[in-house]
This record gives C-alpha cells, structure tokens and sequence, in this order.
C-alpha cells in the first residue's frame, strides 16, 4: 500500500485477522510508534466511526497504485548463484522500498554481503537454517523475523530442506541502481563469483 492511498482493513468471520504489518516512512519525523499511535489515535477512530478516511492528509492521495498478489511466486526471477530473488514491488514502484522473496537450495552457505543504502526487514517462510550478522549467528526457522540495518555485513545458510523469505528493503539514501534490475546486472557476477569459490570476502 503506497503512502496515501486510503485502505481499509476488514475482518469476514469471527476469527481475528492477524498480520504482520511493515511501516516504511516517507517523512523524516523522528518519532517512536508509541508517539505515531497516540497521534493517530483519535484521527482512526474516528474513520471507523464514520467508516471514511477523513481528510487533512499531507499527502497526495493515489500518487502511486497499490498491488495485490495472491501468489508471491509470481514475480521476475533473478539469479545470483547461491540465491534466486523474486521480485514483487521494485524500487521505482515505490517512495523508498523495495520487496522480494528470496530461496536458497539445500545445504547452501552464501556469501558474506553488505547494503550501505538501505535496511531489511526478512520473515522466514519455509525451510530452517542460519544468518550471520556482524559475526554473530542465530538460527532461524518458518515464522521468525530478522530486522538487519543497513551497511551490516551478513550471510546465510541453509538447511535440509532449503531456506525461503520474505524481504522488504527500506532505503536510507538514494539508491545506489534505479531499479533492481539495473542492481543487479551490477552486483551478480561479484556474487556469484565468491559463491562459486567460497570466498569469505565481504560485498554486495
């Protein structure tokens, strides 16, 4: 959903909805979720009182269309040796994010690798297996969430049965490609080069 576009959420059955929600900011307000909530507090109940989005917001609605998918397989590929990237929402479909689903085979270390413009959010979908940050390793497993920020240096490997995640990319500065496409036809041959040969050698 891009910044603006008035959204509703709405529950069909006597179960909760429950969801995991990723918030990337377009503004630079400095402020903790804690604040934003009280803020918008009375703004939200409003809305589900009168059932409208009200008005006042800064922001231009519908600048940018927001996207649906019922499959997240269905999404452009790209390779990059140790790791196949399906992309969903691309950086120019979007104010400062970008997000894919990333898949690793079985029983696979990848290389070590860094992102100085930009922080990633990963939830882990099927398969069990490893991340390394900083040199610090956690196992991770289906339903786990890893927050790492940017520029830290980190690795993953994978298990049995291969390891598979979601990935959302908040950009912290302009990007260094105008698309993930473009970022990839950079970086890919580097990658998949020390994947090839092992090498402990940090990159993006």
């Amino acid at each position: 959903v891009p910044a603006g576009v008035a959204h509703q959420t709405i529950t069909t059955s006597a179960e909760p909805l429950c969801y995991l929600l990723f918030n990337i900011y377009s503004s630079n307000e400095n402020i903790s979720f804690e604040q934003h909530i009280e803020k918008v507090r009375s703004v939200r109940k409003a809305q589900a009182e009168t059932q409208s989005a009200g008005v006042g917001s800064s922001i231009t609605e519908g600048k940018r269309p927001a996207k649906f998918f019922r499959d997240i397989n269905e999404g452009k590929k790209f390779d990059f040796g140790s790791s196949q990237s399906t992309l969903l929402v691309d950086r120019t479909e979007s104010e400062r994010m970008e997000i894919l689903v990333n898949e690793l085979p079985a029983n696979l270390e990848g290389p070590t690798i860094a992102h100085p413009d930009k922080e990633q959010v990963f939830l882990i979908l099927h398969g069990t297996g490893s991340i390394t940050i900083g040199g610090e390793t956690s196992d991770v497993k289906p339903g786990d969430v890893v927050f790492l920020p940017s520029d830290d240096s980190h690795s993953w490997k994978s298990g049995d049965e291969g390891l598979r995640y979601f990935c959302q990319s908040a950009f912290v500065e302009v990007p260094l490609d105008d698309s993930f496409e473009e970022m990839h036809a950079r970086i890919s041959p580097d990658r998949i080069r020390r994947s090839d040969l092992g090498s402990s050698a940090l990159g993006e």
